[in-house]
């Protein structure tokens, strides 16, 4: 998916002079540039990134799912209780 779509997505979009680059450079999300968006997850939705990867959610300590879902409920307007139907869903 990536190799098809995102990369060339790159290339067609430099061929036609428009810049390509991170939005989030990975070394300012996180300590390691191996996918910084598992490792720099909370960094990331911080930084206004609407996206969390259901990975991550899978993996998150009780502490940190607690922490997720406070994050959650402070910036958008959602509740609690919907947040966690949101990240138990198998979907």
């Amino acid at each position: 998916m990536i190799a098809a779509y995102e990369l060339g997505l790159s290339a067609i979009a430099m061929e036609n002079g428009f810049l390509v680059g991170a939005l989030y450079p990975w070394n300012i999300v996180s300590q390691y540039w191996k996918n910084p968006s598992v490792t720099g997850w909370k960094n990331l939705l911080e930084l206004g990134h609407p996206f969390i990867k259901r990975e991550v959610v899978r993996k998150l300590k009780v502490t940190q799912k607690k922490e997720l879902i406070a994050f959650l409920a402070n910036h958008f307007s959602i509740s609690d209780s919907e947040i966690e139907l949101l990240l138990e869903s198998p979907n």
